[in-house]
């Protein structure tokens, strides 16, 4: 009866690495890309580089995945190692990365430079930003003075608002009744919002109340964006860029150094 058990067991089957060539492929992908991946959709989510022209880069993040998955497919298909997907799935997303590492570089040095440069009405950008400062300036006062106003209608004492300073210091932008609308036609002022929350500056040009907070600024808005434009964001892009390139250098020897190995193992390459 043992004899029987023993005859009608099965053997173990073994891991076939080349049928299992799609899913391993994936997995590699993943683990090789991952870390410049997640860093880029940091920095193209980062308001200052939306500000800047970061729908466009947002849209280019979908090209890394895609590309996996359709080398992932051709490697399902033929069932065996595809240099065609090797080069889609590893030389694709590396070269995009790189690409947009090298764009979101050169955006964020030139931007930052001139962010940080003391003329204000010789750079045009930089006028541009310090117009939009403006118009949000003279929005929020427009607001302060129906807030006071109102209260002095209602028969408050408008002098509890300006008690400990100016009345533009304890009414926050955003507290204005046609904020919201406004903001929808200035996307500058999301920036700049983010700008004043995230670095304690205020003003643009200068170092001014800050209107969508309530503490004083520590600098100008400005030179806060320089500094992250060329600190943070050139710091990391780099990062990615140089990655890439090295990516793209060493799978460059192994695709060549592979090639007489599979060939002489019978797989098409």
């Amino acid at each position: 009866m043992m004899a029987n058990f023993q005859g009608t067991s099965e053997k173990p089957r073994h891991f076939d690495v080349v049928k299992e060539m799609h899913n391993l492929f994936v997995f590699f992908c993943i683990l090789l890309f991952i870390e410049p991946y997640v860093k880029m959709c940091c920095i193209v989510a980062n308001p200052g580089i939306l500000y800047l022209g970061g729908h466009a880069l947002r849209a280019a993040l979908f090209l890394p995945p895609i590309l996996v998955m359709v080398a992932h497919a051709i490697h399902q298909s033929k069932q065996a190692p595809s240099k065609t997907a090797v080069i889609i799935g590893i030389f694709g997303p590396a070269i995009v990365l790189a690409l947009m590492g090298n764009s979101i570089q050169n955006e964020a040095t030139m931007t930052g430079n001139l962010f940080l440069a003391n003329e204000c009405t010789v750079n045009t950008e930089k006028w541009e930003m310090e117009k939009e400062w403006q118009a949000a300036v003279t929005f929020h006062e427009a607001c302060v003075k129906a807030t006071l106003q109102n209260r002095a209608d209602l028969g408050g004492a408008p002098e509890a608002l300006t008690a400990r300073g100016s009345p533009r210091s304890y009414v926050s932008i955003t507290e204005c009744g046609d904020y919201e609308s406004q903001q929808r036609h200035r996307p500058a002022w999301q920036y700049f919002q983010h700008l004043e929350e995230s670095y304690g500056c205020g003003g643009w040009c200068e170092a001014k109340q800050p209107l969508w907070t309530f503490d004083p600024p520590e600098l100008s808005c400005s030179t806060a964006a320089a500094e992250v434009l060329l600190n943070q964001v050139d710091r990391t892009v780099s990062q990615v860029f140089i990655y890439s390139v090295c990516v793209l250098c060493i799978s460059t020897i192994l695709l060549i150094l592979m090639g007489p190995t599979l060939r002489s193992k019978g797989l098409e390459w």
